[in-house]
C-alpha cells in the first residue's frame, strides 16, 4: 500500500482507503444504531401502536447526505482514474500482445520479447492487442487494469518508480490455460535497459499459441472420447428401443458411420503425430 511502484499507487490507494472508510463507518453505525432500536423499543404484545408523524428535516438530511458522499466516492474514483487515459505525448511505446495462453511485447526495431523489461521513472505508453480472444492487462503492483480486445485499439501507460520484478495477470477467462498465463514486468535503471534492448536479437518470438500446442497434444484422447460417446449412444438408443443390432438390414448406414468415424479417427491421429514430432 502506497508504495512507488508507479505514479498511479497514491491516487488508487486513497480513493480505496476513503470509500472503505465511509463504508466501515456506516456499516457500523447503521447496525449500532439498528440494535439500540430493537432493544430499547422492543414491546410486548397487547400495547396499542402508535401512529408517529413524518420528519421532513429528518427526510431531507437523509437524502442529502448519501448524496453528497456518493458524489464525493465517485470524484475521488474519477481523479484517480482520469490520469491512467492521458498518456504523454512523448512516453516509450511498447505493444503487449495477448493470446491464449502467453503475453509478447514488442519494442522499436522489430525486437520481442516475453518479459515486459522497461527503465525506471520514464513514462511508458504499452499499446494493447490480441490475437484472438478477450484478455485481461493487469500489474497489481502498478495498480492499471485495462482490456485486450481483439481488432481494438487500447492502451496503458504508466511511469514505474521502484526497481524490481513485478507480476502481471490477465483478469479474464481466456481458456483452459487461463492460470497460467502471467509474465514478469522488470524495471531497471537506464543504463541496463539500454544494454538489454541492444543485447535482443531483432527476431520474433514464438508465434506457436498455447492454444494451437494443447489442441496438437490433445486432439488423439478427444477424437477417442468423442468415438466412445458415439458408440455409447448408439447401445443406449437400441437398449431403449428394445432393438438388435442388425447391421445387414441397413448396411449402408454401418458403413457411413464406419467411414466417419475412421475419417476422424485418422485425421487426428495425423494432427497429433505431426505435432508431437515437430520440429
Amino acid at each position: 500500500m502506497f508504495s512507488n511502484a508507479s505514479n498511479f499507487v497514491q491516487g488508487v490507494d486513497s480513493a480505496f482507503f476513503i470509500i472503505t472508510g465511509i463504508s466501515v463507518f456506516f456499516l457500523v453505525t447503521l447496525t449500532a444504531t439498528m440494535i439500540f432500536f430493537v432493544v430499547k423499543y422492543n414491546k410486548k404484545k397487547g400495547k396499542p401502536a402508535i401512529q408517529i408523524k413524518d420528519n421532513s428535516l429528518l427526510e431531507i438530511t437523509w437524502i442529502t447526505i448519501p448524496m453528497i458522499l456518493v458524489l464525493y466516492m465517485f470524484y475521488i474514483g474519477w481523479q484517480g482514474f482520469l490520469p491512467m487515459r492521458q498518456a504523454p505525448k512523448d512516453a516509450m511505446q511498447v505493444k503487449a500482445i495477448g493470446s491464449m495462453w502467453k503475453w509478447t511485447f514488442e519494442y522499436a526495431g522489430n525486437k520481442q520479447s516475453d518479459t515486459l523489461v522497461l527503465p525506471i521513472n520514464k513514462a511508458v505508453k504499452v499499446n494493447l492487442a490480441s490475437t484472438d480472444v478477450l484478455h485481461g492487462f493487469f500489474i497489481p503492483a502498478f495498480r492499471i487494469k485495462e482490456d485486450v480486445v481483439p481488432k481494438k485499439n487500447n492502451y496503458s501507460w504508466f511511469i514505474p518508480g521502484q526497481l524490481g520484478d513485478f507480476d502481471l495477470f490477465c483478469t479474464v477467462y481466456c481458456g483452459v490455460s487461463h492460470s497460467y498465463m502471467s509474465a514478469i514486468v522488470r524495471i531497471v535503471n537506464q543504463q541496463d535497459y539500454d544494454k538489454w534492448i541492444t543485447a535482443l536479437p531483432v527476431k520474433k518470438a514464438n508465434t506457436n499459441s498455447g492454444h494451437a500446442v494443447l489442441e496438437k497434444m490433445v486432439a488423439l484422447p478427444v477424437t477417442l472420447l468423442m468415438v466412445q460417446n458415439l458408440l455409447v449412444r448408439l447401445l443406449k438408443d437400441c437398449r431403449d428401443r428394445k432393438l438388435m443390432l442388425r447391421p445387414m438390414e441397413h448396411p449402408e448406414r454401418l458403413l457411413l458411420m464406419m467411414l466417419i468415424l475412421r475419417h476422424l479417427f485418422m485425421n487426428q491421429t495425423r494432427m497429433w503425430w505431426s505435432g508431437i514430432h515437430k520440429d
